[in-house]
């Protein structure tokens, strides 16, 4: 804790020369202990030697101002770099790796804060995608600071609103039932008590969830579910060179039912990239995890899918989630509800996308 301390008062020091005092250019060795022990202390090491740091702060962590204390919101502090070692893309590596573990915890956010009259530093998290959201004063600084976040993933939204259907966007990683779910972000942010799904998505999948405060609606709407009136359609991206279109008809086995049940998958080619495919997915039953089941079967197991798939194919960018995506649910009666791709999908395939990117005609 003194080596740490000692690096993180070097660091500061050029701020704390222009007048700025940062807790971190000041404080004792107890103050770096208790600080680290609030959360995961980083460190960076070259040969041995202690050259940055940071502390990462789970969302369940309180955090002393309303943005950390928001429940989907992950933050961090103690960031520094030795100063001779800048520029060097250490900071970078380390701001990557706080970013990776918010993900991994469950957050949509990622937060900060720092001086106001620190322009640099401002400029450097904006120029990572971080918007400053509100002003403090923390009690240890003879200054105000800057609060900043950045959206790690999107939050839910509310698609559509039909014939007592409500359609909800649910991202990656939130469940639909839960205490921190899609349902009890709606029931805060939207006052909807009593508001409950029709059908379920994995936590890993994003995209459509059809919900309704009326009961006769949701057994209305399970039912079409229930027969196969509800035509879906999925996004996903797999590893391999699949056929330009495909039709599975394989048996899926049910743990609760103890046997195999029927199931059947159509999917086309929409993109081919260098080592992975778009697929557009149209499952015509509804077996448990039956997209990820049957793709994998054929060899093409969905990229991200850590239970089915091939953890140790690695593809560029990868956006750290399950690749796949409920696009549209289309009811019997010709409503259609649509969800626009995940703003981390749609980065991803960018990257993937060379200039000569094969397209599938149709």
């Amino acid at each position: 804790m003194e080596a740490l301390t000692a690096l993180l008062h070097d660091a500061y020091a050029g701020l704390a020369a222009q007048g700025m005092h940062y807790w971190a250019s000041y404080q004792t060795a107890n103050d770096t202990a208790r600080r680290a022990r609030s959360g995961e202390c980083w460190l960076a090491e070259i040969d041995g030697a202690m050259v940055g740091t940071v502390t990462f702060y789970s969302p369940d962590k309180a955090g002393g101002c309303p943005l950390y204390d928001e429940p989907d919101v992950a933050s961090f502090g103690q960031f520094a770099v030795r100063p001779d070692l800048r520029g060097r893309g250490l900071g970078g590596a380390l701001m990557d790796l706080v970013e990776a573990r918010a993900l991994g915890a469950g957050a949509s956010w990622i937060a900060c804060d720092t001086a106001m009259p620190a322009h640099h530093l401002v400029r450097l998290y904006e120029s990572r995608g971080f918007v400053r959201t509100d002003q403090t004063q923390w009690d240890k600084v003879n200054y105000r600071s800057h609060l900043l976040r950045k959206p790690l993933r999107e939050t839910p939204r509310v698609l559509a609103n039909h014939g007592g259907v409500l359609a909800l966007f649910k991202p990656s990683g939130l469940p639909v039932y839960g205490e921190r779910s899609l349902l009890s972000w709606a029931t805060t942010y939207l006052g909807t008590e009593g508001l409950a799904a029709v059908h379920r998505l994995d936590s890993g999948t994003s995209g459509v969830v059809l919900t309704s405060l009326d009961p006769a609606v949701r057994a209305e709407l399970g039912r079409h579910f229930e027969s196969g009136q509800v035509r879906k359609t999925y996004l996903t991206l797999v590893h391999g060179r699949p056929h330009a279109k495909g039709k599975i008809t394989r048996g899926l086995k049910d743990a609760r039912r103890k046997r195999s049940l029927p199931a059947t998958t159509r999917y086309r080619t929409v993109e081919r990239h260098a080592k992975t495919a778009l697929l557009r997915v149209k499952p015509e039953t509804g077996r448990k995890h039956q997209i990820r089941r049957h793709l994998s079967g054929l060899g093409l197991p969905v990229v991200g899918d850590e239970r089915y798939g091939k953890p140790s194919l690695r593809v560029p960018a990868f956006p750290g989630r399950l690749w796949l995506h409920a696009e549209s649910l289309a009811l019997p009666d010709g409503r259609r509800f649509s969800c626009p791709l995940a703003w981390e999908l749609d980065d991803h395939l960018k990257v993937l996308r060379p200039s000569s990117q094969e397209r599938v005609p149709g």
